[in-house]
């Protein structure tokens, strides 16, 4: 039995045509989502800065011009890596504190009564608050920020934990006590996986918060750092130095959250499929 050969030109069944590849270098470069994100917020930048006066929103030139000025006649590095120093510490106190009341909270009725209540009135509490007293109590050494930032996001920390606990899967668990399996075999193998993304979420979210604590207690009592530098442009009436200096908080921030966060989330939970799969 004789068969006819298809069309030349028409696609096979279950091939998808190639994109063009003009197609595929704009959505690398123009189109791609981290880029595109920029771009509309450097639009929008534009278009505020020629509707409002120059002393509401200083415009890209004015701020890339003082921005050559903060780096010849300051030392920006410095004042960035005084910040980062006292957030990671912060940061890594209030995960060692978090995560085991954490755990507690979740072990039993009495220890989650007792750590319930104290856990939510630190997390009532303003973090401007925890600023300022970190100010009073310490001055401008490293114990300030590492107090404030500690005491301001622990409490998110111990409660994403809680949740992580509770969401562990108890089949499994009573499966694990039927083959008699060693409580180390039993946290590594079921315990920690399944706590991983609200432990992610929660160093993720704590992150956050001591970021912003620093930045405001910076700003009332530190004599360094970044919020230092924006109160100091404050001070000038510099408003194009202030933005300045609040961009490249957002930069510094962007640089953690894709270099640090989003490279061990990818690592971590590269078994789970990616947005637009679930199709």
């Amino acid at each position: 039995m004789s068969t006819q050969a298809s069309p030349v030109g028409h696609v096979s069944i279950g091939v998808q045509p190639e994109d063009p590849r003009w197609k595929r270098v704009l959505f690398k470069t123009v189109l791609h989502p981290k880029v595109a994100s920029v771009l509309v917020i450097l639009a929008a930048w534009l278009i505020a800065a020629a509707l409002l006066p120059q002393d509401v929103i200083p415009g890209p030139v004015d701020v890339l011009r003082e921005a050559k000025y903060i780096a010849v006649t300051d030392n920006p590095i410095q004042a960035i890596g005084i910040t980062l120093l006292r957030i990671v510490a912060a940061w890594v106190v209030a995960m060692l504190i978090g995560m085991p009341i954490g755990v507690l909270m979740a072990s039993g009725r009495i220890f989650n009564g007792i750590l319930r209540d104290i856990v939510l009135v630190f997390m009532a509490l303003p973090l401007v608050i925890w600023a300022l007293l970190g100010v009073l109590w310490f001055g401008g050494s490293l114990m300030a920020p590492i107090v404030a930032g500690a005491a301001v996001s622990f409490p998110f920390v111990a409660v994403n934990v809680y949740e992580g606990v509770a969401a562990v899967d108890r089949e499994m668990l009573r499966m694990a006590r039927v083959y008699r399996l060693p409580k180390l075999v039993v946290l590594r193998k079921i315990m920690v996986p399944s706590m991983m993304p609200f432990i992610f979420a929660s160093g993720r979210q704590a992150f956050a918060m001591v970021w912003k604590t620093i930045a405001i207690l910076e700003i009332f009592g530190a004599s360094s750092g970044m919020g230092w530098e924006i109160e100091s442009q404050y001070e000038r009436a510099s408003l194009a130095g202030v933005f300045v200096w609040i961009i490249a908080f957002a930069a510094v921030m962007m640089v953690i959250e894709l270099s640090v966060f989003s490279t061990f989330e990818k690592h971590t939970f590269r078994w789970r499929p990616k947005i637009g799969d679930l199709r």
